[in-house]
């Protein structure tokens, strides 16, 4: 009995995010893909897209999540909170940890991981990423997108390998959490878009459009 209220407790959850909370922001992240737009619509269209992506994905897990629950069994969460994380390491270990636990095991150990010196591991990073990001598609913003995170993580474990004595401050942490959101959303844009309108979006984002 406690499986099923649990169960249905988190069918509805999804439902509200899938239905309410996604389908509220779609209309407004579609304006990401619309020809033209002003610089702070596509900021308002960029972060309505973030949320709505996560909103509908991680809503369908929550179903799929509670579906299970009401026949007494017990499926792996695939979302941990990951806009809030404050670093992209973070933000990888929580977001469709489904696909990412899949590649670490069948690409990145199997690669040597991070028990090989730093230019393989830092090509170990990036080759994960490009197939993450040709696993949603094999279009050539996929790819991009997945190269983007890939440069991210290498630039993130480089930058943590030299401060691996620094404190861990409120400061430093609300910092990292504003930088890794803001990059995971500016990438969003090569995710959501063709190549094309891709570089479109960032130079009306950047610019205004003026360049």
């Amino acid at each position: 009995m406690d499986d099923f209220a649990a169960g249905g407790r988190r069918i509805l959850f999804g439902l509200f995010k899938t239905i309410v909370l996604a389908g509220s922001l779609s209309p407004i992240a579609a304006k990401l893909g619309a020809d033209g737009k002003e610089q702070l619509e596509l900021w308002f269209a960029l972060y309505a897209y973030a949320l709505h992506l996560y909103f509908d994905f991680s809503g369908y897990t929550d179903i799929a999540v509670g579906l299970a629950r009401l026949f007494g069994l017990r499926i792996e969460e695939n979302f941990d909170w990951p806009y809030l994380k404050s670093n992209l390491r973070e933000f990888w270990r929580s977001w469709h940890m489904s696909l990412t636990g899949f590649m670490r095991e069948a690409v990145y150990i199997p690669l040597g991981g991070n028990r090989v010196g730093c230019a393989r591991l830092y090509f170990n990073l990036t080759a994960v990423f490009v197939l993450i990001g040709l696993w949603h598609g094999l279009e050539t913003h996929y790819l991009y997108w997945g190269l983007y995170h890939g440069a991210g993580m290498v630039a993130y474990r480089v930058w943590s390998s030299r401060r691996e004595k620094a404190a861990v401050t409120p400061m430093r942490r609300a910092a990292g959490w504003l930088f890794t959101f803001h990059f995971v959303v500016f990438g969003w844009v090569l995710f959501a878009c063709e190549t094309s309108r891709a570089l479109d979006v960032y130079r009306i984002l950047l610019t205004g459009g003026s360049l």
